[in-house]
């Protein structure tokens, strides 16, 4: 893929390989299959677009840095994301909840509670896909079954974009060189933002 800041991504092969197993849910070949997408595509996000992702801003270890979060693979785009609106406002369900089943984040990967929109400086390359639903394990101590992250039959796009971390789960140079932070909101604000559009609330 030419053009983008994360070419030395794609133009080798056996890292391409790699990172393709990471969308597509694979941490490595042998490892066991958990969420990530079916059939990820190649797409290049060109230079000024708009991209979304929602954060966290705890975990178990205190305070996630704005830098952790920037440097996730995991984005969606402004269609992505006025989709999860709609359909929040169509079924009266929360925003939250709806993220959660549309883009299959399950509770256990973290609290899920902060929209970061950026502006791309330059051009990145991707792996644009459809989320596979991501099942619970079961709770021995419970009568109903686990909850299944996924839903049927609406299914969105997110984005994985390799080389925001490098294969040890480390914050590389890419986000820095990659993103403009246009604002940060509670993703409980999330029907504000629509009523406003983010871009406005910088």
């Amino acid at each position: 893929m030419q053009g983008v800041l994360n070419q030395a991504e794609f133009d080798n092969p056996r890292r391409l390989r790699r990172w393709m197993l990471r969308a597509s849910g694979w941490r490595n070949a042998t490892a066991q299959h958990e969420g990530g997408m079916w059939d990820p595509k190649e797409v290049k996000l060109r230079r000024g677009q708009v991209m979304f992702r929602i954060g966290h801003s705890q975990s178990w270890r205190g305070p996630v840095p704005m830098a952790i979060n920037l440097s996730s693979p995991w984005w969606f785009e402004g269609e992505t994301f006025a989709d999860i609106g709609v359909t929040s406002n169509n079924t009266g369900l929360g925003q939250q909840a709806v993220a959660r089943l549309k883009l299959s984040v399950s509770e256990r990967y973290g609290v899920f509670d902060t929209i970061i929109c950026v502006r791309l400086r330059e051009s990145l390359g991707a792996l644009r896909g459809e989320g596979n639903p991501v099942f619970d394990p079961p709770d021995p101590d419970s009568t109903t079954p686990p909850p299944v992250w996924a839903y049927p039959g609406s299914n969105v796009k997110q984005c994985f974009i390799p080389g925001l971390r490098d294969f040890h789960e480390r914050p590389t140079d890419l986000p820095d060189a990659a993103f403009e932070l246009l604002g940060t909101r509670s993703v409980h604000a999330w029907q504000a933002i629509d009523d406003k559009g983010f871009l406005s609330i910088r």
